[in-house]
C-alpha cells in the first residue's frame, strides 16, 4: 500500500480548462491528467481504494489507476453507469465502490463492472 494515500484535483482553467490529480510524497509532485489517461478536463472527486487504486470521477464517468502498475480503467460511456457526471465515490468493506452521479448510485464490483444502480425510479430523492 501507498505510504501517501492523500491526493488533490487541481482546475488550471475552470473554463474549458484542463485537470489534474496530483499526489506529493514528500520529495517529488506526480501528477495525471488528459495527457496521462485521465478521460476528461472537469474531476469532481479523487479516492484511492483498499487495493492502491486512484478513482476519479469526471464528466465523462470514472477513472481507476492502479499505482502498483497495470492498466488503467475507464467506466464510461455504455458501462451502465446512471449518468457520466460522477460526483463522488465511496469504497464500501467488500471493496466494492458505491459512485454518486447526477441521476444516481452505482455499485461498482472489484473488476469495474457496474453491478447495481439505484435511481429516482426505485426511490431515491433529490
Amino acid at each position: 500500500m501507498s505510504e501517501n494515500r492523500s491526493f488533490l484535483a487541481l482546475d488550471l482553467g475552470a473554463s474549458g480548462g484542463r485537470a489534474i490529480i496530483g499526489r506529493f510524497d514528500g520529495e517529488r509532485f506526480e501528477a495525471w491528467g488528459p495527457s496521462r489517461g485521465l478521460p476528461h478536463p472537469r474531476v469532481w472527486c479523487v479516492m484511492v481504494d483498499s487495493r492502491d487504486r486512484v478513482w476519479a470521477g469526471t464528466d465523462a464517468g470514472l477513472w481507476v489507476h492502479p499505482l502498483g502498475g497495470g492498466a488503467d480503467l475507464e467506466i464510461g460511456d455504455g458501462a451502465g453507469l446512471p449518468s457520466l457526471n460522477v460526483l463522488f465515490a465511496v469504497e464500501a468493506a467488500d471493496g466494492r465502490v458505491w459512485v454518486g452521479t447526477t441521476r444516481g448510485l452505482a455499485l461498482v464490483d472489484l473488476e469495474g463492472r457496474v453491478e447495481r444502480t439505484l435511481s429516482a425510479v426505485d426511490g431515491l430523492v433529490g
